[in-house]
């Protein structure tokens, strides 16, 4: 197929590429071609109703709004519902510029936008075109210090595109979307809650890529790339409706999907909203066996970060959770100026591989005239996009739930015309029939009959507390599910604070028998609640472990606000730490702003002046030489970022 076609089903490649990689497992598409339902015009209206909303971006009024609108249904079909709120970092565009250094054309601006934390900097370099950027495409290729040209569409999705040019030196990222009309495909280069790329990287129109391709047929081709911009603090919601189960009330059904879009997202998510809200409405009167928590996931978009985060915060509930089933597109595009998906596209449902999976979905299949009635299983999306599952399906997964996930395409995905004019609303309906059934037919069984592992068991054992700044050693193991040590991984340790700011990321040193060690670097953690993410990845398998150290107390400086509420910032350190550890000399250092430093009769007092200091992000380091050795301390001033209603 040509560069710039529709992007194919499995959420974001191209079907031939998805025939080639997917041959057999291609026998477990789920294509729904049902007839209408009774439910026909609820989703849709829910759809229309969210994609009219525009860009739903977390911390933004659209958002908000979005998320109340979940909690007003939520309520009227008679939930439990709250709202849990969490603080991450926004990716804030400061200009993107791309143009031709050299040769002819030479000073030719190129349209071209900045991915969500991309790595900021001017490069002239080179270009090297590796097309899908799978391993394979690099080779007899020399990429150092190199813009690296890459395209929508090919193996590996844009996070794990930039991962494998950082890792072979490139300096920047060129990726070539594959919408029609050279409209550019947005979204997030890496995820949110982790530190961002350590290049640039840009996305341009199809018509812009093809184009570029030409000139380097013709020759070499050098561009000038600069990306601005920075991560500001934003707060999301997760909005739950529970509905309290008759037989099993201590296990969970979670049925969930996100709400957050970069633009209008009428398939990517309003179709899932729509979906949602519907099935919410057709069960308000079914008494469940299970306890139902119905979830509106805000930040999927950055990085599945919201739906990370609720997994993060309810580690107590996750062994409980027997079934997860998640709503991404859930419907296909439509014609629209002379462009359509192939055929149409199907409704792909993945996840899961247990026979009482695939019980649910042959049921709900044969009772919607549904072929085949079999789930892609989840190894096989993972196989095509390079080891992760582009959506909130693969936190749970990678927890050992046992699950499933819709998923589909559009040539318009997360681009500016992603509007509810391109949903096929008959799909949409019929979709929406086929979960309101999978979610009844699975109140059938006993919750032993979820209980099929399909991935290893990673468990982080760290202290409960430990001193703000500290270097505090984290132990991991990693067994197989059946008990057994994995030994060889390589387990990448994520540590965030303020719920989602990452603060450190490394992998840990294996020790044998399934145990590695890993260490909370010294001086990197602020006084507040340290979240753990160790996360074992392999050809066969994803799975994490999670655990909090309060670090709230203890360190050089006393806990507090880490958002910039002032311009003048006093901070203190006592000349006694402990009954036996004293400062005899203190060093700070700043990324912004103006420091004094002076001697009090308690100690130290640290004075930091941002008055001439643009919003954003500052860091604050502090090293005491004390008679115990060095103590080191970070603390981080954000813009402060208002809390959404509830």
């Amino acid at each position: 197929m040509p560069r710039g076609e529709v992007p194919g089903a499995l959420r974001r490649y191209r079907r031939p590429m998805l025939s080639r990689r997917l041959a057999a497992p291609l026998s477990f598409v789920l294509a729904l071609t049902l007839a209408p339902t009774a439910l026909a015009g609820t989703a849709t209206d829910e759809m229309i109703t969210c994609a009219a909303l525009g860009a739903k971006r977390p911390g933004t009024a659209a958002d908000t709004a979005m998320g109340d609108r979940l909690i007003d249904r939520f309520r009227a079909a008679g939930l439990q519902t709250s709202a849990e709120e969490f603080h991450m970092p926004v990716w804030k565009s400061a200009g993107t510029r791309l143009s031709i250094a050299d040769g002819p054309g030479k000073g030719e601006v190129l349209e071209a936008q900045s991915f969500a934390y991309s790595g900021t900097g001017d490069v002239r370099a080179e270009v090297v075109d590796v097309g899908g950027a799978s391993p394979s495409d690099f080779d007899g290729k020399d990429v150092r210090g190199k813009i690296v040209m890459v395209d929508n569409g090919g193996v590996y999705h844009r996070t794990v595109q930039v991962q494998e040019i950082m890792k072979r030196g490139g300096a920047a990222m060129v990726y070539v979307s594959a919408s029609p009309k050279n409209l550019i495909q947005t979204g997030a280069v890496r995820w949110g809650q982790r530190p961002p790329a350590s290049i640039p990287a840009i996305t341009v129109g199809s018509v812009t890529g093809a184009a570029l391709r030409a000139r380097l047929d013709a020759g070499r081709v050098t561009l000038d790339l600069s990306v601005a911009g920075e991560r500001v603090d934003a707060v999301g919601r997760n909005i739950i409706g529970m509905r309290k189960g008759t037989t099993y009330p201590d296990r969970y059904i979670v049925v969930a999907g996100h709400y957050d879009s970069w633009y209008a997202g009428a398939n990517d998510n309003c179709t899932a909203v729509g979906t949602l809200l519907s099935v919410v409405e057709a069960n308000r009167d079914v008494a469940p066996a299970y306890t139902m928590l119905y979830i509106g996931w805000d930040a999927e978009e950055p990085g599945l970060v919201g739906s990370y985060e609720w997994i993060a915060r309810h580690q107590d509930l996750m062994p409980k959770v027997v079934l997860n089933i998640n709503l991404e597109e859930t419907a296909t595009a439509t014609f629209r100026d002379g462009v359509a998906t192939e055929l149409p596209a199907p409704v792909l449902t993945l996840g899961s591989s247990s026979p009482a999976m695939l019980a649910l979905t042959t049921a709900a299949a044969a009772s919607n005239v549904v072929l085949p009635p079999v789930v892609a299983p989840a190894f096989a999306a993972r196989a095509v996009s390079g080891g992760i599952i582009a959506t909130d399906i693969e936190g749970f997964y990678a927890q050992g739930v046992q699950g499933i996930s819709t998923a589909s395409s559009s040539p318009y995905y997360h681009t500016t015309e992603d509007t509810h004019e391109t949903i096929n609303t008959a799909d949409l309906e019929r979709v929406t029939s086929y979960i309101r059934d999978l979610t009844r037919s699975a109140q059938s069984l006993p919750p032993q009959a979820f209980q099929m592992r399909e991935v290893p068991v990673v468990k982080v054992d760290a202290p409960a507390k430990a001193a703000a700044g500290a270097a505090v050693p984290i132990d991991i193991t990693v067994t197989d599910p059946f008990g057994q040590p994995i030994d060889g991984d390589d387990v990448l340790v994520l540590a965030d604070q303020r719920d989602t700011w990452a603060v450190a990321e490394s992998s840990a040193k294996g020790l044998g028998g399934g145990r590695y060690r890993w260490t909370l670097p010294a001086g990197s953690t602020d006084a507040d609640i340290t979240r753990l993410r160790a996360t074992t990845s392999t050809t066969a398998y994803l799975a994490h472990g999670f655990a909090e150290i309060d670090q709230r107390a203890g360190g050089l400086v006393k806990p507090a606000t880490t958002c910039r509420s002032r311009r003048v910032i006093t901070m203190h350190v006592k000349t006694r730490l402990s009954r036996t550890r004293k400062v005899r000399r203190l060093t700070v250092f700043t990324s912004a702003g103006k420091l004094r430093l002076r001697r009090t009769r308690a100690g130290y007092s640290v004075r930091l002046d941002l008055r001439r200091v643009k919003k954003g992000t500052v860091r604050v380091r502090l090293v005491a030489r004390t008679n115990r050795g060095i103590v080191r301390q970070s603390r981080t001033y954000r813009t402060c970022a208002k809390r959404a209603r509830t």
